[in-house]
């Protein structure tokens, strides 16, 4: 009985192969007319009804069987019902008895995707009749959009505005350009410099897709102008679009970018001020002058751009920054007045270097030890030279020098006046008496000074001091020069420590012996 049955089901499937949606005997298997849309995700339900038949059915007697015919032309089977078992060929896919016992025997898939998409073929028999209906699977995937410009992009200025259109199913999508214009409050499509590139198929299926409007002063893009891309694909219900202003001139690209500039200088005049008063390097001092002068220009030129901005821009977000930026440019212009810089900037302030001379300096000789004063202007001008000793607390004065003095070997430096002039004035200082012991003296000292005069009318002075220093009293002393000037809120000075040897001078390896054992 069985064989029986069976054979009489394959013959009803060839002699209903290749008929639509039709009536055998009574039997009459109905589909969807039109195609079933389903966004990827979505769990949807293909309609196969049955009628002409008596209900309810005996699902013995009843057999459904779903196929898929893709689009490339293979064919699977997705769901089968026969002799009152199920069979699955697609995960999730399935038929509800109660259903098919009313005539309803439509497939169920829960969580479409893109290889699902097909003709769907529901063939029934109903012993001893047969029937089937198609129907058309739509499986989509709404595309991803998003508006990117050129960050340099101005009114007048070409640039390029790409609309990216991304992770998106079927392969067909339709990109347009409108232009909607502020000052005659009209609209209009932009056809021309526009391009879409051709799709890019993703791993998973879908593809991506870029629209690029270039914008040149042709396009007749005005400032204030707003750009929209207005995509259209199966899967929306209405069109996406999304929106551009065309910017036009902004300073707050200028402001930002002079503020951050300017915060720099602030800084760098800071710390190199800082390690000026260190070392006195003149040609700090010089680098200083210039970023002082850069810093004066940066003022004056963020002033302007917040003053235009301020005239001809509308924009409330604008004049916040703006302000903010107001706010920020006051407090850094009154740093560098309430830290002293205009005092530390002036032309004619003295500069002075590092003792320069042998770095080991030998037991009862003569040693010559030379500085550099530069870039002050003819006033009054004082060297003291400092000695202090490794046992002592306070440092004792051995030597001095003041322009102000007008005895014949140290006469002022007010008499040279032309460019190129040039003066010695050599003192001799005897050893002097350490108090409290006639017996010990301290360091004797010679000390020539040299001044000359610039083309520009600033004097240069070099300062040479002769000593003859002991190895026993003197080995680690501090010398320090310090100077004294009419520009000067305050001394500035400069020290080295002596390093004495006796017999021989220290070797490479005596030299580097502390450094290497602790």
């Amino acid at each position: 009985m069985r064989i029986g049955l069976k054979f009489l089901h394959m013959i009803f499937f060839l002699l209903l192969l290749g008929s639509g949606d039709f009536q055998v005997r009574g039997l009459t298997v109905t589909g969807k007319d039109g195609p079933t849309e389903a966004l990827r995700g979505e769990n949807v339900t293909i309609p196969c009804l049955l009628s002409g038949v008596l209900i309810p059915l005996n699902l013995q007697i009843l057999s459904v069987v779903w196929s898929c015919k893709l689009q490339n032309g293979t064919e699977y089977k997705v769901h089968q019902f026969h002799e009152s078992h199920h069979q699955s060929w697609r995960d999730g896919s399935h038929m509800n008895d109660r259903d098919l016992q009313q005539g309803n025997a439509s497939l169920y898939i829960p969580n479409i995707q893109i290889t699902d998409e097909g003709e769907y073929l529901c063939f029934v028999i109903t012993t001893p009749h047969a029937g089937r209906a198609t129907s058309t699977l739509h499986v989509s995937v709404t595309p991803q959009t998003t508006l990117n410009y050129d960050k340099h992009i101005e009114a007048g200025i070409p640039g390029s505005v790409f609309c990216e259109i991304s992770n998106f199913y079927p392969e067909a999508v339709k990109v347009r350009w409108v232009k909607y214009s502020m000052n005659m409050a009209t609209d209009s499509s932009l056809d021309r410099d526009v391009s879409l590139t051709i799709p890019l198929r993703n791993s998973d299926g879908t593809y991506n897709a870029t629209s690029l409007l270039t914008v040149r002063q042709s396009t007749g893009i005005e400032p204030g102008d707003v750009l929209f891309c207005i995509v259209s694909h199966r899967s929306l219900k209405e069109e996406m679009t999304l929106s551009f202003i065309m910017p036009g001139w902004s300073p707050l690209k200028d402001i930002v970018f002079s503020l951050f500039a300017f915060c720099v200088i602030t800084f760098l005049i800071y710390l190199l001020k800082k390690y000026y008063n260190k070392g006195r390097r003149p040609w700090i001092h010089t680098v200083l002058r210039f970023i002082f002068i850069a810093s004066f220009i940066m003022i004056a030129f963020l002033i302007v751009s917040l003053i235009y901005s301020v005239v001809a821009t509308d924009d409330v977000r604008v004049k916040i920054y703006i302000a903010l930026s107001g706010i920020i440019i006051s407090y850094l212009i009154g740093m560098h007045f309430d830290m002293n810089f205009w005092r530390f900037f002036k032309f004619g302030v003295p500069s002075l270097s590092e003792i320069s001379g042998d770095r080991y300096i030998p037991h009862m000789k003569r040693t010559t030890l030379t500085c550099q004063i530069t870039n002050f202007r003819q006033q009054e001008i004082q060297i003291n030279v400092y000695l202090r000793r490794c046992h002592e607390i306070k440092r004792q004065l051995i030597a001095s020098w003041d322009s102000t003095d007008q005895t014949p070997s140290n006469k002022s430096i007010k008499d040279s006046s032309t460019a190129g002039d040039q003066r010695d004035n050599k003192v001799l200082f005897l050893p002097l008496v350490e108090k409290g012991d006639e017996n010990r003296t301290l360091l004797p000292v010679e000390m020539d000074v040299k001044i000359t005069k610039s083309w520009f009318g600033l004097y240069n002075c070099l300062c040479s001091i002769t000593i003859t220093p002991s190895a026993d009293t003197d080995d680690g002393a501090a010398l320090s020069v310090e100077v004294e000037h009419a520009s000067l809120q305050s001394p500035i000075s400069v020290y080295r420590t002596l390093t004495m040897y006796k017999d021989n001078k220290p070797s490479l390896w005596r030299r580097c012996k502390k450094y290497v054992i602790k």
